[in-house]
């Protein structure tokens, strides 16, 4: 039996680290695939147009051709930073070196994704509900047995 109870998704502060709140909602299966989808666009020109990871913050971390592993790192790196650019509305106790506050932009998003721990804080917090509905079996359609 598959119970469709209600998954809360609205759009709330969350504590990430300490000092750290990012005011979001968690991901819908549908955010995650469009995410992936995006990732996979972007990635699918860097032979030609390595440039286009500059937006992330990204310049310097161009794999070589046929680096299949780095490409998958820069896949799962980059759909969190389209999640993140789609779920989060707003942030709080994320700075520059100087101490000012960041724009929630690509380029802070990325910064802040490169940071030692953020990445997984994010990804557990927007992940949330997607796996909630796996375990409880609601990310899958009914069967036509029952």
């Amino acid at each position: 039996m598959i119970r469709l109870a209600q998954i809360d998704r609205t759009m709330r502060p969350r504590d990430v680290a300490p000092g750290v709140t990012l005011t979001m909602r968690p991901a819908t299966s549908i955010d995650v695939e469009q995410a992936q989808g995006e990732a996979a666009r972007v990635l699918a020109p860097l032979i030609t147009a390595p440039e286009a990871l500059s937006e992330f913050g990204l310049e310097d971390i161009v794999p070589e051709t046929g680096e299949l592993e780095s490409l998958l790192g820069l896949s799962a790196y980059l759909t969190s930073a389209l999640l993140m650019e789609r779920l989060v509305e707003g942030w709080e106790g994320v700075a520059d070196e100087a101490g000012e506050a960041l724009p929630l932009d690509r380029r802070s998003i990325g910064m802040f994704l490169l940071h030692p721990g953020m990445k997984e804080a994010f990804d557990r917090e927007a992940y949330s509900a997607v796996r909630l509905e796996h375990a409880e079996g609601n990310g899958f359609a009914a069967s036509a047995t029952g």
